[in-house]
């Protein structure tokens, strides 16, 4: 059981920090400050993702 879990919370980290990070480290910021901000950025992108499924009538769940 506490494979799963560990497994699960290390799949979650990564969906939230790892499109951040990239995002961030692409536009030449440092480790630590792509490192602290890459989950808001993360989460804004899916955010803005959403938006504009729901624009061009794209239907998404929780899933996408």
């Amino acid at each position: 059981m506490w494979d799963t879990f560990f497994l699960a919370a290390l799949v979650g980290f990564l969906f939230l920090y790892a499109p951040g990070y990239a995002v961030l480290r692409a536009f030449r910021l440092s480790r630590i400050i792509a490192a602290v901000c890459a989950p808001l950025v993360t989460v804004v992108a899916y955010s803005l993702l959403a938006a504009a499924y729901e624009k061009i009538g794209v239907s998404c769940s929780w899933e996408t």
